[in-house]
């Protein structure tokens, strides 16, 4: 789980960074490489990886409004493309960036609900086989 957290938010920085010049878009690429390799691969945090991703995942939501703002700031530095520009001052007029975090939001907990209902599933049916063979002949 902490790995697919981690591919998430490498996905996320991807996606943000795109239309910066390369070496600003490396620049950051590398700092939240280092980040997320730092938070993997603590020594203090090993054999709870599941409370690592929810700290993962949630620094990521939380962080998006900070992204909008690096990008914002990256833009007055002249780091920007003027595609790039033009899309994020629509965004953060809109306020978009609002939307994204909350849709985020939503996906994340649709993602998790799954993943529990799958865990669930897999412990019924381990702990209780023949109940779920009855159930299933009754059917």
């Amino acid at each position: 789980m902490i790995n697919l957290a981690a591919s998430i938010v490498r996905y996320w920085v991807r996606l943000y960074t795109v239309g910066l010049e390369a070496t600003v878009r490396k620049r950051i690429r590398q700092e939240v490489e280092a980040d997320l390799w730092d938070q993997i691969n603590d020594r203090d945090t090993s054999g709870r990886p599941s409370r690592e991703t929810v700290t993962i995942l949630l620094r990521w939501i939380l962080g998006i409004p900070a992204d909008v703002q690096r990008i914002m700031e990256e833009t007055v530095s002249g780091g920007l493309s003027m595609r790039t520009k033009k899309v994020l001052s629509v965004l953060t007029r809109r306020k978009l960036w609002l939307i994204l975090l909350v849709v985020s939001g939503v996906v994340l907990l649709i993602l998790f609900t799954g993943i529990i209902a799958l865990a669930a599933g897999i412990i019924i049916v381990a702990v209780q086989p023949r109940r779920v063979q009855q159930a299933l002949n009754r059917l």
